[in-house]
């Protein structure tokens, strides 16, 4: 019987090692006191986050451009500080732009990403690798956001359309990388 247990215990101890542990537990010896080591290995993968964003509303004002903006911060515990962004219309058009949907039909407006040193206008659904500046610190940027998304609906289109409410909703997805 004490045999059975011996070998059932190798295998297991076999097992353990073939999975490809990178470190091994140092077993205590039999004393008057004994001692043993474990090891630990907490592997902890790219994280990141977007807060702070606001919905941008307003009225247009004839002849003139529709613009607004919204704050973005955008932390990632990589502490180099680049990280892809995808921004999605809910409207996207044929060539990926950005669209409002409303009673007269569609009206395309344009769309930027702004990391606070590099600015980018953006395609529906397409990535973006050229951020990198979030920040490694504070998941809430410090309460200060360091990025925007800025948008730019032309007056001409506007002026061009019926009355009512023209909207659209843009997904933003940040990656690290």
């Amino acid at each position: 019987m004490e045999m059975k247990k011996l070998v059932k215990g190798l295998i297991v101890a076999g097992a353990m090692v073939a999975g490809g542990s990178a470190f091994a537990a140092t077993q205590g010896t039999l004393g008057g006191t004994s001692q043993g080591d474990i090891n630990i290995d907490v592997s902890v993968g790219d994280e990141i986050l977007v807060t702070a964003l606001a919905d941008i509303t307003g009225s247009h004002v004839p002849g003139n451009n529709f613009t607004g903006s919204s704050p973005a911060c955008v932390y990632t515990n990589n502490p180099t500080g680049n990280y892809n962004v995808t921004l999605t219309s809910a409207n996207p058009g044929a060539g990926n732009e950005f669209q409002l949907n409303g009673p007269s039909g569609l009206v395309v407006y344009t769309v930027d990403y702004d990391d606070g040193d590099s600015s980018a206008t953006m395609l529906s659904g397409q990535v973006n690798t050229t951020f990198d500046n979030a920040d490694t610190a504070s998941t809430n940027c410090g309460g200060a956001p360091q990025s925007s998304i800025d948008i730019s609906v032309p007056a001409a289109s506007l002026d061009a359309v019926g009355s009512g409410t023209y909207s659209d909703v843009i997904t933003i997805l940040v990656a690290p990388r």
